[in-house]
């Protein structure tokens, strides 16, 4: 037999394996590519830095990222949130709020965990200096607000603003993490033009 097939991929000849870094946390990211068998790796090149040494593009050329009607393609998306404590921060998000994990990795000061939110994640890892502050928030959907508010005072967490109707139709409360991140949940009501598609 003896066919290219038999014989695993080479990644980065003579270069050890490249591993995605955060560059503002500098926290790994250390899962292995996906490989097709008897196929070269495809690596998925950075926007901003474009392809690391020694990256090779898809089989076929690298495909455009926007669509032909100039819209970016989108295939997964998550919020990175840097705390300052990442031991507290986590804990609320995992037990005070009581998100799903998708994945836990790194261990020590490289360590993060990531949470499902509903269409996309929510990456806890790292450290910040300093708290996000006022301009960052997290808006996350649920189906019935007065039932998570109940839950969540359960658990411990302080509700920052009491559900309400907003102008805009929607029924909103408000928690804070532990950095003073800001998180609205939200309720959409049948009738509001959300709910139309």
């Amino acid at each position: 037999m003896g066919g290219a097939q038999d014989q695993p991929p080479v990644v980065n000849q003579g270069q050890p394996p490249v591993v995605s870094q955060d560059p503002l946390s500098g926290v790994r990211n250390d899962e292995p590519p996906v490989v097709s068998r008897g196929q070269p790796p495809v690596v998925s090149r950075d926007p901003l830095s474009g392809p690391g040494p020694g990256l090779r593009q898809p089989p076929g050329g690298a495909k455009d990222s926007a669509s032909p009607e100039g819209a970016l393609e989108v295939l997964s998306s998550r919020v990175l949130l840097r705390p300052l404590d990442l031991d507290r921060t986590v804990a609320f998000y995992r037990e005070g709020l009581g998100l799903a994990v998708y994945r836990e990795f790194g261990d020590g000061a490289d360590r993060g965990i990531v949470f499902f939110l509903g269409g996309g994640f929510l990456e806890v890892s790292g450290r910040s200096r300093e708290p996000a502050g006022q301009s960052f928030a997290l808006w996350l959907q649920v189906r019935d607000l007065a039932a998570t508010e109940r839950e969540l005072t359960a658990r411990g967490v302080l509700i920052a603003r009491a559900p309400r109707r907003e102008p805009w139709g929607l029924y909103e409360m408000w928690v804070t993490d532990p950095d003073g991140v800001r998180i609205h949940l939200v309720e959409v009501p049948p009738e509001h033009p959300l709910r139309r598609g």
